[in-house]
């Protein structure tokens, strides 16, 4: 089956998540069941197994993976819903560090649809703004302005040349991607 038609946003999806359901009740007398995943890793096991509808029990040893395993399984549903969330105005990491504490009235609450995408997104940007305060002269845009999003590095040898003696990349290509529709995208199948 295709992920396009397991979205519950879709209508497709929806029928065919609820058939799932359907098959894995009926398969177990009419109650979910429990799905114990010891070596779960990221957690796609687990995650699969809640979307029809059984109780799924998960771990991993590797508490990198046991994170992983966490944040798509659990904090998505345990913090993924609307709420409410206070806005500070934007100041540059200079001005908080000077500033005097913010005042009540300088503070603004907003519904949002989601506050985990929220918090991740602003705590993402909060990161990025850090990076590029500290290592953003070493990243300049390209001749075009726009941002560079990839480096490729390699190694280089010398001409042989005498009078040239230029550093020359050994690479096959400089070619990223050839895809026709890739083009001024990202391009995963270089």
């Amino acid at each position: 089956m295709k992920w396009e038609t397991s979205d519950p946003e879709n209508p497709q999806g929806r029928e065919i998540l609820h058939i799932a359901r359907e098959l894995v009740r009926a398969a177990n007398g009419g109650e979910p069941p429990t799905v114990l995943d010891p070596f779960a890793g990221g957690g796609a096991i687990p995650l699969e197994a809640g979307r029809i509808g059984c109780r799924a029990i998960a771990n991993d040893y590797n508490p990198v993976a046991y994170l992983i395993l966490r944040a798509t399984c659990e904090f998505p549903q345990k913090y993924g819903r609307p709420g409410k969330v206070t806005l500070t105005p934007a100041l540059s990491h200079r001005e908080r560090e000077y500033s005097r504490p913010l005042v009540k009235d300088q503070q603004e609450e907003r519904d949002v649809s989601n506050v985990l995408v929220h918090d991740v997104e602003k705590w993402a940007n909060w990161i990025l703004e850090r990076a590029r305060e500290k290592i953003g002269h070493l990243y300049p845009p390209g001749k075009d302005s726009r941002p560079v999003i990839g480096y490729l590095w390699a190694r280089t040898a010398p001409c042989s040349n005498p009078s040239c003696r230029a550093e020359i990349p050994l690479l096959r290509s400089l070619l990223v991607c050839n895809k026709k529709d890739k083009e001024g995208g990202s391009c995963h199948g270089y």
